[in-house]
């Protein structure tokens, strides 16, 4: 399907199973124009997936999957200090 994009895909360096290498790979076998990689709490391999990406003239998509925590609205007896996720994910991608 070249028209389509996944918008949220994880790699080796979070909680995928494929790298930024084979993920391009299988981008071009597909005749994908775009790709994106949203690792789970890190940018380990985004500066290579992008210099990848521009070599195999493909337009790399770049973001983060974060879980953003604040302090629970609850009486102060029960648990003072408690955090509870805001929305488990966030796409950083552009």
């Amino acid at each position: 399907m070249p028209g389509r994009i996944d918008l949220h895909t994880h790699t080796k360096h979070s909680d995928g199973v494929l790298s930024p290498h084979e993920l391009l790979s299988l981008a071009r076998e597909s005749k994908l124009k775009a790709i994106a990689i949203t690792d789970h709490g890190n940018m380990y391999g985004a500066i290579k997936f992008y210099k990848e990406c521009l070599e195999q003239n493909i337009k790399p998509i770049i973001g983060k999957t974060a879980t953003v925590l604040v302090k629970k609205a609850i009486t102060p007896k029960v648990a003072p200090n408690a955090i509870e996720p805001v929305s488990p994910i966030i796409n950083l991608a552009g």
